[in-house]
């Protein structure tokens, strides 16, 4: 993990493209490492990252500025998985952002609810992972009519289970993946 002194020394480089470079090399590597399960967190911070590279390249904002908002979405990166739950497994942890992502559903179920159903969805997930459910379609659709089952059955706000639905989908197949070839 990056350290205080080694963001003030990126700060202080005297080529702000290199600067620029390295923090983005450091943070794709602390997403690639510290989200490795999580494929919501995985993608929001790399939509940060983009959006702020992107608005550099075009010219939006200056090297200054870009290092200032790298390090401050490296310094969240940081934040975000050092408060991860300790009581939680990396899977639930990822099942829980792919439910709580959805702002209304944090605040209908809250905190303790969403943490039953994601540790209640990575059991539904992994006795259902076969070698070729990510392709078999058939397979794919009993996984998403358990996700939907278990929304209902926890009380999920039904304007929002299609999204979440799909993200924990997306969230299955990260875990699948490492099953299979695990």
């Amino acid at each position: 993990m990056h350290s205080e002194e080694f963001l003030a020394e990126i700060r202080n480089y005297k080529c702000k493209s290199l600067a620029v470079r390295a923090l983005e090399k450091l943070l794709a590597d602390q997403i690639r490492v510290g989200f490795a399960h999580n494929a919501i967190k995985s993608e929001q911070f790399s939509e940060l990252i983009k959006k702020a590279l992107d608005r550099y390249k075009n010219g939006t904002i200056e090297a200054a500025q870009i290092i200032e908002e790298l390090i401050d979405i490296a310094r969240k990166l940081k934040e975000d998985i050092a408060n991860r739950p300790k009581d939680m497994t990396d899977y639930e942890i990822a099942f829980y952002d792919a439910l709580a992502d959805n702002g209304s559903a944090r605040e209908v179920l809250g905190d303790a609810q969403l943490r039953e159903i994601a540790r209640y969805l990575v059991e539904k997930v992994r006795n259902n992972i076969t070698t070729d459910w990510r392709v078999r379609e058939s397979a794919r659709a009993q996984l998403k009519y358990e996700v939907r089952v278990a929304l209902n059955k926890f009380g999920y706000p039904p304007d929002k289970q299609a999204l979440a639905t799909e993200r924990v989908l997306r969230q299955a197949e990260v875990l699948g993946s490492i099953v299979v070839s695990g």
